[in-house]
């Protein structure tokens, strides 16, 4: 984990589609690897980028609301991960709207950054996505909250799709 000092939350993001619906996930941990929330949202986007900006949005909107002041969000979205860190000369159309909404939203905290990994190091936000999707959960926990099918699926192994 990136996040080895007290203070700093990690958050890995991802976003799926299932018949028809996206859905974005979030799974955030503490300093030491423990959950300290778990969110999911159903979201009205048909396109891959979009829905992965969504997810990052989310992310934000949870560490708000959950108070987090210093934030490294991980998401498997090359493209989405460059933007936010204006390494793009160009911002693609379909994500300009949500990018300036997360560009304004990062400022509200003492320090964000925004990291892209492989899909293999993003299955635990990737399972609750493909969970939330198939089965329409929108919702925010803290630890004392998962409910057991969500702990299952974020216990899930790894998935190759």
């Amino acid at each position: 984990m990136d996040c080895s000092s007290d203070g700093f939350i990690k958050i890995n993001v991802d976003a799926t589609f299932h018949l028809g619906k996206s859905a974005a996930a979030v799974v955030a941990r503490d300093h030491k690897g423990d959950i300290v929330a778990v969110a999911s949202t159903i979201q009205r986007q048909s396109k891959t980028l979009a829905a992965e900006a969504s997810a990052f949005l989310l992310a934000l909107n949870v560490a708000q609301q959950m108070q987090f002041h210093n934030c490294i969000i991980e998401g498997d979205s090359q493209t989405v991960v460059k933007v936010l860190n204006g390494e793009l000369h160009t911002t693609p159309w379909r994500i300009l709207i949500l990018s300036e909404e997360l560009k304004s939203i990062s400022h509200s905290f003492n320090s964000v950054s925004f990291k892209f990994v492989k899909r293999r190091a993003n299955a635990v936000a990737h399972n609750l996505a493909k969970y939330a999707a198939k089965h329409n959960v929108q919702a925010i926990w803290i630890p004392s909250q998962i409910p057991r099918y969500i702990v299952s699926c974020l216990s899930e192994a790894p998935t190759a799709s």
